[in-house]
């Protein structure tokens, strides 16, 4: 999987991308799988507009059901792939949740 960060062994994240200028597109799509602080682990599903803070969807499995929770990242990653969204290719970027656009900055 490309864009694949892992902050420690039991967590995972993705970052996928869908820009289209013509039509006015500029979309991000996060998955990561993240432990609890209670054994379980959590699917978090983050969207939006690039630039803007977007949803946020929790799914909660529990501490045996590891393989469900990245059966279903897989099954999300493919679906978003198949609707033209690409792997970020550069590292993560705080501007993403941030509401300054990059003309406001230069200013």
């Amino acid at each position: 999987m490309a864009n694949v960060s892992e902050g420690d062994s039991s967590s995972l994240q993705l970052v996928l991308e869908r820009v289209d200028a013509a039509r006015n597109i500029a979309r991000y799509y996060a998955l990561s799988i993240e432990p609890t602080l209670f054994a379980k682990h959590t699917l978090i599903r983050r969207w939006g507009r690039i630039g803007c803070l977007g949803r946020e969807r929790l799914q909660f499995f529990k501490s045996e059901d590891v393989s469900r929770a990245q059966v279903t990242l897989e099954t999300w990653l493919t679906r978003k792939r198949n609707r033209g969204y690409t792997p970020r290719s550069e590292p993560a970027r705080p501007a993403l949740l941030s509401h300054d656009s990059p003309s406001s900055l230069s200013d």
